[in-house]
């Protein structure tokens, strides 16, 4: 009887280890595009937001190309530059397929509480020198 309980134990700590590596691998993916040879991944955003809420964003980018600035605009408002770290990729991230360049705004937090209830529409870009590239445009709704 004790080696069944040992059994079911095992069994149960093993597939709890494996579930906790699939979700936590899953969780760390940010969702990876391209755009005019910038790799860029934008992480955090929600679909909806409470009402007096704050927006949470990071956008990295990685080009062999030298990336200037990330800004964005809230329902083709004025563009607001994210603040910025900027580095040279590491070896593992090229042999990854990634650019030589990164451009990183960490977690930036936007103050939306002024906007109304509604929906409304985001749009990221990144600069290379004074080339512009829309890194999409994204849809979030304040609820009360």
């Amino acid at each position: 009887m004790k080696k069944i309980w040992l059994i079911v134990v095992g069994a149960v700590l093993t597939l709890a280890t494996l579930a906790g590596i699939l979700f936590g691998v899953k969780a760390c993916n940010a969702k990876k595009n391209t755009k005019n040879g910038i790799q860029y991944t934008v992480q955090y955003l929600e679909k909806e937001y409470r009402s007096g809420e704050s927006l949470v964003i990071r956008v990295r980018g990685y080009s062999d190309k030298e990336l200037t600035a990330v800004k964005y605009t809230i329902d083709n408002g004025t563009e607001t530059e994210f603040t910025v770290t900027k580095y040279k990729t590491s070896a593992a991230d090229k042999k990854n397929g990634k650019g030589a360049n990164c451009i990183d705004t960490g977690a930036e937090v936007i103050d939306i509480s002024k906007l109304t209830g509604d929906t409304h529409l985001m749009t990221i870009y990144i600069y290379e020198g004074e080339n512009r590239t829309s890194l999409g445009t994204y849809t979030f709704k304040i609820v009360s």
